[in-house]
This record gives structure tokens, C-alpha cells and sequence, in this order.
């Protein structure tokens, strides 16, 4: 089963973390950025797991759902708006500078 890679975002702060990945419009909430990180991997690999069981052309259906546009859109500007504020981090503690970070772009691999 060949492995990609998915680009998934996570947002949040001290208290309150949330995670989406684009490719199969899935979205976690969580109290860390490891915990929305860990329910977003838990996720997607139920998500392709179940996926992988149907006949086809549901299977396909299944693996090709995309977030909408609109849904796409605003988190391309949050990430600008993060980078743009300096506010992205690219480490697992969630912090910048001792701050809470706004915005962390990530990559979770998938069988599918």
C-alpha cells in the first residue's frame, strides 16, 4: 500500500487547540497542539481504514473528498496572517518565544 503525505494545520493556544486536514475535510479539538495532533492521526487512519472497506466508486469518493474552498481558503489565510505576525511555530511544544503559538502547519503520512 503506497504511503502519501498529508499537510495538516493546527491552530490554538494555551488552552484550546483545533486541527484540520484539508485532503479528507476532517477536524479535531483538543486541550494541546499533541492531543489535536494525535485525535487528527487517530482520525485519518480510521478514516481510510473505513474507506478502504467499501466497493467501488464509494471508496474513490471516500479518498478523494477534499475540505470546500472556502473552508481551503481560510486556513491559507490564517497561515499567511500566522506568518505574517510571526506567530507560526514549526516545533511540538507549542510555543514561540515563551508565548503561546497561533498557527503550526504539519504532515501526518497515510496508507492509502
Amino acid at each position: 500500500m503506497p504511503t502519501i503525505t498529508l499537510l495538516c494545520i493546527a491552530r490554538g493556544d494555551d488552552t484550546h487547540w483545533e486541527a484540520i486536514n484539508l485532503d479528507f475535510n476532517l477536524a479535531v479539538q483538543g486541550k494541546s497542539f499533541d492531543e489535536v495532533d494525535r485525535y487528527l492521526r487517530e482520525a485519518i487512519e480510521t478514516y481510510v481504514e473505513d474507506a478502504m472497506k467499501e466497493d467501488e466508486p464509494t471508496r474513490s469518493q471516500l479518498l478523494s473528498r477534499r475540505a470546500p474552498l472556502s473552508v481551503q481558503l481560510l486556513w491559507i489565510a490564517r497561515i499567511i496572517w500566522a506568518m505574517l505576525c510571526g506567530r507560526i511555530i514549526r516545533d511540538r511544544d507549542g510555543k514561540l518565544d515563551g508565548k503561546p503559538a497561533a498557527t503550526v502547519p504539519f504532515a501526518v503520512p497515510c496508507h492509502a
